[in-house]
C-alpha cells in the first residue's frame, strides 16, 4: 500500500503465526525510530510507554488504539 505523509494508518496481527512487515520509507529517516523503538516481543502488548516515548522524540504520534473490526 501508499500512505502519502501524516496519513493515519496502523497494522493488526491476527492470530498466532509470526508475521513480517516490509517497511519502505522516502525519505529516509524513519528507520532510526524503527530500530530506537523495536524490542524482542516477550508478551502479547507492547511497551506503550517506550513506544510513545520513542515517537514523540522523531515527531510521531501515536493516536491510540486501532479501531475494532466491522
Amino acid at each position: 500500500m501508499f500512505l502519502p505523509r501524516e496519513m493515519p494508518h496502523g497494522f493488526k496481527v491476527e492470530g498466532f503465526t509470526d508475521a513480517k512487515l516490509l517497511v519502505l520509507c522516502s525519505p529516509a529517516g524513519f528507520e532510526r525510530f524503527i530500530l530506537e523503538a523495536s524490542e524482542p516481543a516477550s508478551e502479547a502488548t507492547p511497551n506503550m510507554e517506550k513506544l510513545v516515548a520513542t515517537a514523540a522524540k522523531y515527531k510521531i504520534d501515536i493516536l491510540g488504539p486501532l479501531p475494532e473490526a466491522i
